[in-house]
């Protein structure tokens, strides 16, 4: 069972003096990207994840029996996957490998069933580089998941603040309360993080899937699965208070059934799969 895979992990990890607020984060990243994915995947496949961060989602894949290849760049992160595998005792090594680099500057010959990124592709410094990159590691029939913010709609996630006009704007107006706040999912601090957003919105990637004549879905329905997670995650409400006021109120007026029918530049959250 997955809670019990990270409840055991949260315990070792804060018993060693992990820093809680930051495993608790990650836990709720990893249960929402099992989520998203699991009906997905299977077994049979080779499976990529881009930004594993400190690994949760990835080891417990493998622990499955899934093989599966991550990919994360950050030194931090790699100190809390040293911790995390100290913990958990991969079995099956073999089903897991994770590789000190970002999509960028990754080189293999294999391909890969299902290439997935949770929460990644905000932050990479060329959007239709790394769409591309990916895309040419898919096998046939390969497909590419990816799970972001979309920044035509007015809000931005990291820091809990909504967008005025753009990010040079929103800057201007909330900079003290960026610069003091503290972002527990990332392996870097707040510069880094607001510095890496990259605006991403799904007018963007449309765009560049038309081009490149890639298939795109949108599923519509990731806004109601946001919202239940904003409505329902104990520690997600009390670091996302104001969001969680706004969500009840459109969970109220049914919004979120609305949404299902907007295209996707309305959506608050992309969930996109992606393939040749």
């Amino acid at each position: 069972m997955l809670s019990e895979y990270l409840n055991k992990i949260k315990t070792e990890y804060i018993k060693q003096g992990g820093d809680s607020n930051f495993i608790t984060a990650n836990i709720e990243e990893c249960v929402f990207g099992f989520n998203e994915i699991n009906t997905i995947i299977s077994k049979d496949q080779n499976i990529l994840e881009i930004g594993s961060g400190p690994g949760l989602l990835a080891t417990y894949l493998s622990s499955l029996g899934y093989r599966i290849t991550g990919l994360e760049p950050f030194d931090k992160a790699f100190k809390k996957l040293d911790s995390i595998l100290d913990i958990v005792k991969i079995e099956n090594k073999e089903y897991l490998k994770i590789i000190k680099t970002n999509i960028e500057a990754y080189e293999t010959p294999n391909k890969y069933d299902i290439i997935f990124s949770i929460n990644v592709f905000e932050h990479v410094e060329d959007i239709n580089y790394c769409i591309n990159k990916a895309i040419k590691l898919l096998a046939n029939n390969g497909k590419l998941i990816v799970l972001c913010p979309n920044y035509s709609f007015p809000y931005e996630p990291h820091f809990n603040i909504p967008i005025i006009v753009n990010k040079k704007i929103t800057y201007y107006f909330f900079s003290s309360y960026i610069n003091k706040n503290k972002n527990y999912y990332q392996c870097w601090n707040t510069e880094e993080c607001w510095e890496s957003l990259n605006w991403i919105n799904y007018k963007r990637i449309k765009k560049l899937c038309n081009v490149e004549n890639y298939s795109l879905y949108v599923d519509k329905n990731i806004t109601q699965r946001i919202i239940d997670r904003l409505l329902l995650d104990k520690a997600l409400i009390k670091r996302k208070g104001f969001l969680v006021k706004i969500c009840k109120l459109i969970n109220m007026i049914n919004l979120p059934y609305l949404y299902s029918f907007l295209p996707g530049s309305f959506q608050p959250y992309l969930k996109l799969t992606i393939n040749k």
